[in-house]
């Protein structure tokens, strides 16, 4: 796994890894793998606004990608309240259809009015 990270940042692909947090032991993971992403996994996200224990944990995941200079992802982000809590956590980008529903089309282009 370590000698495909590596190969794939000479060609300079950025690597994330999905549903983090899930594992026992999360810090292992970062002091062996060069990524510059992860993905908390979505059972994190949900009703984290009224679970502080879940709140706490990912501030703790966070913290420890923080250290590893990995940046981070919430997935799953479908309301408000829970952005306004990971902004809290200090969670660095999130994913979810609060933002905007899949679409079969990329569009880039910001909708234009007459």
């Amino acid at each position: 796994m370590t000698q495909l990270i590596e190969g794939l940042k000479k060609i300079k692909c950025q690597i994330a890894l999905d549903h983090f947090g899930m594992m026992p032991k999360p810090e292992l993971l970062l002091n062996h793998l060069n990524v510059d992403y992860v993905k908390f996994a979505p059972s994190f996200v949900q009703e984290i606004n009224s679970d502080q224990k879940k709140q706490d944990e990912l501030h703790r995941l966070n913290a420890l990608a923080a250290s590893h200079s990995v940046k981070t992802i919430a997935t799953a982000v479908e309301d408000a309240n829970s952005l306004t809590v990971l902004w809290t956590v200090g969670v660095g980008y999130i994913q979810g259809y609060f933002l905007q529903e899949p679409s079969e089309d990329i569009d880039y282009a910001p909708n234009q009015q007459s």
